[in-house]
C-alpha cells in the first residue's frame, strides 16, 4: 500500500474518505496523528482528530496526552476546540484537571461556549443515565415489596 510510505497520498485517501478505519486501527491512528503533527492546515487538523475521536475508543493505545497538548496550546481555537471534544467524549474522567486547564486559558469565546455547552451535554446525559438506574431501583424494589405483600412504597428522592 503507497500511502504507508508517502503520508500525502495518506492524506489524499483520509479526504476522499477512501481509508477504512475499521482495519488495522493502530496504524491508521499513528498515521493521523502524524499528519497532525506535521501539518500547518488546520482544517486538516480538524478532519484527522474528528476521524480520531471516532476510532479512540477501539484502540489500546492512550493517546490522553496528546489531545491535552492539542488542547490548551494549539493555536488554532477550531484544533482546540475539537481536542478538548475528544477529551470530554473518550477521557472524562480522566481529563477533568485538563479541561480546567483548557477552560482557564482558553482566549475565544466561540471556543470556550462551544466546550462548555460539550460538558453540559456530557454532564446532563451522565446525571440522566444515574437518573434513571435509580428510576428502575426504585420500581424493582417496590415490585419486590408488593410480591411480598408489604404494603411499603419506597422513595428514592
Amino acid at each position: 500500500m503507497n500511502e504507508e510510505k508517502n503520508p500525502d497520498l495518506f492524506l489524499k485517501e483520509v479526504l476522499k474518505g477512501n481509508i477504512n478505519f475499521s482495519t488495522d486501527l493502530e496504524s491508521n491512528c499513528e498515521k493521523l496523528i502524524f499528519l497532525i503533527e506535521n501539518n500547518d492546515n488546520s482544517n486538516v487538523i480538524v478532519k484527522c482528530l474528528e476521524i480520531l475521536c471516532d476510532i479512540i475508543p477501539h484502540v489500546n493505545k492512550q493517546y490522553f496526552n496528546f489531545f491535552q497538548e492539542l488542547s490548551i496550546s494549539d493555536v488554532d481555537p477550531l484544533v482546540r476546540y475539537t481536542s478538548a471534544k475528544i477529551l470530554i467524549i473518550n477521557f472524562i474522567e480522566k481529563s477533568l484537571d485538563a479541561l480546567k486547564s483548557v477552560l482557564n486559558n482558553e482566549a475565544s469565546s466561540n471556543t470556550l461556549s462551544a466546550i462548555l455547552k460539550m460538558l453540559k451535554s456530557k454532564a446532563e446525559s451522565a446525571l440522566r443515565n444515574i437518573l434513571d438506574f435509580f428510576y428502575l431501583i426504585r420500581i424493582y424494589k417496590n415490585d419486590f415489596h408488593k410480591k411480598m405483600g408489604l404494603n411499603i412504597e419506597l422513595m428514592i428522592f
